[in-house]
This record gives structure tokens, C-alpha cells and sequence, in this order.
């Protein structure tokens, strides 16, 4: 709309300081977009989320695919939309995701490293336990270790900056 003309700008470099940030958390989720577009043969689109240290960027997509991620941090692909080897100009990026395909792709090239998502990490020890009833006291020992370090982080984050508590809280979460 022509109101929002005045905004085109800010939004730009927004989006540019996001896609530059070196620690960024990245998702997608299932959106609906009900109107008639050429070449989109469903109303399921995708919702991506991008949250940087300063900056949250949200990107509407008709797909899931490497090439929305590679367009947002300014990656180019060649031809058949493969990775480079690494990121440009010696960039080090610290991609904090689940385990989509997507996202384990981009943890091959160098300069990425992925921080997955402890609770996707979880479903999976849930599910071996599940599948495996003699792996029953393996799963329940990682979940437990897991359910220390999210109450450690919890102490962690209600804890007071410089306050003994706060001294306490990190040991106890370093220690999980």
C-alpha cells in the first residue's frame, strides 16, 4: 500500500542487519494464504521467522525450501540451488534451528555452526525409548540430564544480574 512506502526503507535495512547477525534463530511453520497466485497450486505457504540479537524479521513463502534461508542471509547458490562450501567472505554464523532438512544442509558449509533446539533433541530420546523398550533406562537417564539443564537455565534467567544467585545458577547450569 502506498502508506507503507514511507517504511520500504527501514524495513530494508532491518532485514539487512538481521541476515547479517552471526547468532540467528530460525523457524517455519505452516501458513495459509487464501488467494489465487500464479504457479502456487495450494493455499499452504510458510511462515519463516528469523530473530537476531536486535532484529526479528518475518518472511510469508510459498515454500520450505534451502533457497528462502540462502535469500534472507544474502547466500548465493548456483544453478541448481547448491550451497557453497562456505559462507562468504569468511562469515561465521551460529544457526540455532530444529532438525529440518533445510537447516542441517546449511550446518555443512563452513562458517555455520547449528545449535538444535534441546526439546526437538528430547522427542528424540522419547521416541528411541518408545521404539525400544530395552533402551527404556538410557532414554530415561538423557531425559533426566535434559530436565536438569532446563531447570539450571531457568534458575539462570530468573536470577539477578552480579548477584550471588546468579553466580550459583550458572555453575549449576554449566554443570548440566
Amino acid at each position: 500500500s502506498d502508506r507503507l512506502a514511507p517504511l520500504a526503507p527501514l524495513a530494508a535495512k532491518i532485514r539487512e542487519r538481521n541476515a547479517a547477525a552471526a547468532p540467528l534463530h530460525v523457524d517455519e511453520t505452516r501458513w495459509q494464504v487464501y488467494a489465487a497466485v500464479e504457479g502456487k497450486d495450494s493455499h499452504r505457504w510458510w511462515c519463516w521467522v528469523f530473530v537476531g540479537p536486535d532484529t526479528t524479521v518475518f518472511t510469508i513463502a510459498p515454500s520450505r525450501s534451502t533457497k528462502i534461508l540462502t535469500e534472507h542471509l544474502g547466500i548465493d547458490t548456483d544453478d541448481d540451488d547448491k550451497l557453497p562450501d562456505a559462507l562468504p567472505g569468511g562469515r561465521e554464523l551460529l544457526l540455532s534451528s530444529d532438525f529440518y532438512t533445510v537447516y542441517q544442509s546449511m550446518g555443512r558449509m563452513d562458517g555455520v555452526d547449528n545449535l538444535w533446539c534441546w526439546a526437538h533433541i528430547r522427542r528424540y530420546f522419547v521416541r528411541a525409548g518408545d521404539a525400544h523398550p530395552d533402551l527404556q533406562a538410557w532414554t530415561e537417564a538423557w531425559l533426566d540430564r535434559i530436565g536438569a539443564l532446563y531447570r539450571a537455565h531457568s534458575a539462570l534467567a530468573a536470577a539477578v544480574p552480579d548477584s550471588p544467585q546468579r553466580a550459583e545458577a550458572a555453575q549449576q547450569f554449566d554443570a548440566a
